[in-house]
């Protein structure tokens, strides 16, 4: 891409992982030093799921780094970007026998835990994790 100065970024953010539009994008702004990063309109849950989730992966690895360096992130709760469209508690893997809710203390994060007296059954678990339909034929 003409313009963005791809050797320093190269240098700065130590990856050359760019494969779509939008990654470039969120890489840039890490490179730049933005405060915040507002994404919208950026999904990746389409029929051709494997293709797709290369952008979704590449966006959340340079998401991950902005996050690493205090950027802050705001997604729409409608994006499957980091599983924004599922409920927080829903985004621990390992934990569908318990609810999960959490309790903010100034700038920490405290987890409660509370035991689920109706533990789901095997094909429930399964069908959380089932990433192979679009997110609007989900749950």
């Amino acid at each position: 891409m003409i313009g963005i100065p791809i050797e320093d970024m190269i240098n700065e953010l130590k990856y050359a992982y760019f494969n779509s539009t939008a990654a470039w994008a969120i890489a840039y702004a890490v490179f730049i030093g933005v405060k915040k990063i507002l994404l919208f309109g950026i999904d990746f849950t389409y029929p051709n799921s494997h293709q797709a989730e290369k952008g979704r992966a590449c966006c959340e690895f340079w998401l991950g780094v902005a996050a690493s360096r205090g950027i802050k992130i705001s997604l729409p709760r409608s994006t499957t970007l980091m599983d924004s469209c599922d409920k927080q508690s829903d985004r621990l893997y390992g934990y569908d026998t318990l609810f999960v809710s959490f309790e903010n203390e100034g700038d920490k994060t405290k987890c409660v835990f509370t035991e689920n007296p109706f533990l789901p059954t095997a094909e429930e678990i399964e069908a959380r994790y089932d990433h192979n339909r679009p997110i609007n034929e989900q749950k």
